[in-house]
């Protein structure tokens, strides 16, 4: 299959950090998809649209990367309805993630929690890294958004979760979460609590 071939060489190119490369060996990918499914939506078309549009957001080129994920996106739609699905839901926080690094904050964060409500259908009340990190990302965006009781309601709840899935061991995102509950209550005025999760952050690095 010659599209999958030209869409692992992309991946090769990606992982090298070849981005510009990996573009173009995923866009020819992407061509030669859209000559076999035509206009019909296909995972597997789907699927090239998102490689391109990440591949451009590694690029900065943002705006390019934002039409290829809607497309991806709208596509996904249509092959799996209203139904809560991986794909969706990794879809819906990837134009998240992009509408982010545009600064458009508030429509990020829309994005994220659609994610986060179709991975809780998905793994309903299981400890869960994507569960996780969305989690995270809407706790981000909303202290961009200077909503810092919010976002440290997001970060705990990240917290809590992760030490589900960590248990005691020290780990490198446990310890993110530590400091990034400690900067929202350091912005929230609460100095000593802020220092106390600080410090517990430190420790664990």
């Amino acid at each position: 299959d010659v599209a999958m071939a030209l869409n692992n060489v992309g991946e090769v190119h990606n992982q090298l950090g070849k981005y510009k490369t990996a573009s173009e060996y995923y866009k020819d990918s992407l061509s030669m998809l859209r000559k076999i499914h035509g206009s019909d939506a296909h995972p597997g078309v789907a699927r090239s649209l998102n490689n391109v549009g990440l591949v451009y957001r590694q690029l900065r080129e943002y705006t390019i990367a934002m039409k290829y994920l809607e497309d991806s996106l709208s596509m996904l739609r249509k092959i799996h309805g209203i139904d809560a699905h991986p794909d969706v839901a990794m879809s819906l926080n990837n134009v998240g993630e992009v509408h982010y690094r545009l600064g458009k904050y508030t429509t990020a964060s829309e994005y994220y929690k659609d994610n986060l409500s179709m991975l809780r259908k998905i793994h309903g009340s299981d400890a869960h890294p994507d569960v996780a990190r969305s989690l995270n990302n809407i706790g981000f965006v909303q202290r961009e958004l200077g909503k810092y009781t919010t976002a440290s309601e997001y970060y705990k709840d990240n917290l809590s979760m992760l030490r589900k899935i960590h248990g005691s061991d020290a780990h490198p995102d446990v310890a993110r979460s530590l400091n990034n509950i400690g900067f929202v209550q350091k912005q929230l005025g609460e100095y000593t609590i802020a220092m106390k999760y600080q410090e517990d952050s430190l420790s664990m690095l």
